[in-house]
C-alpha cells in the first residue's frame, strides 16, 4: 500500500498520531479488523503480544510522515466496508482494550476456523488472562452481530 492511501485510511479512522505504544497498537488492530471487513489493504498479520501484528504495517507507519487531511477515493464496496467498520467500533473506536480483545478474538477464530466458541474463549483467556468472561462475551457477540467471522 502506498503512503498516500495509508494516510487517507488513518485520517478516516481518526488516527493522526502514532507516537505512543498505545496509538501504534490501536492502528494495528484497526487495520487488521478493517481488512476483516473486506477492505484488503495488503497487510498480513501474525500473533504478537498484543494480538494481531503486521511488521509491514509497522514499518509503513514509522516511515510515514504526519497524517494530514489526506483523503481517499473509495469504491462503493470500500465505502460500505468503512461504514460497517465504523458502526462496529461505535463509541470504542479508540478504546485500546476493546480493539485488542476484538482483534485477538477474530485472529484466533481465523486461525482455528472449525473450532467452537468455547475453544476460542479458552485460547483467548490462556493468551490474555487480563480479559474477563463478560468482556469476551460482549466483544464476541458484537463480532458475531457484524458477521466478521
Amino acid at each position: 500500500m502506498g503512503e498516500f492511501e495509508l494516510k487517507g485510511f488513518l485520517n478516516y479512522l481518526g488516527n493522526s498520531s502514532f507516537n505512543t505504544l498505545s496509538e501504534r497498537i490501536i492502528i494495528q488492530k484497526k487495520i487488521y479488523l478493517l481488512q476483516r471487513f473486506g477492505l484488503d489493504l495488503g497487510y498480513s498479520f501474525d500473533w504478537y503480544h498484543y494480538g494481531p501484528y503486521s511488521s509491514a504495517l509497522s514499518k509503513d507507519v514509522f516511515n510515514m510522515g504526519p497524517v494530514d487531511s489526506s483523503s481517499i477515493e473509495l469504491t462503493e464496496s470500500q465505502g460500505t466496508s468503512l461504514v460497517r467498520f465504523s458502526n462496529f467500533l461505535g463509541d470504542e473506536k479508540n478504546d485500546l482494550r476493546f480493539l485488542e480483545l476484538s482483534g485477538s478474538l477474530v485472529f484466533i477464530k481465523e486461525k482455528n476456523p472449525f473450532s467452537n466458541d468455547a475453544f476460542i474463549f479458552e485460547r483467548l483467556l490462556f493468551l490474555k488472562p487480563h480479559f474477563s468472561s463478560e468482556e469476551i462475551n460482549s466483544a464476541w457477540n458484537r463480532i458475531r452481530e457484524f458477521k466478521i467471522v
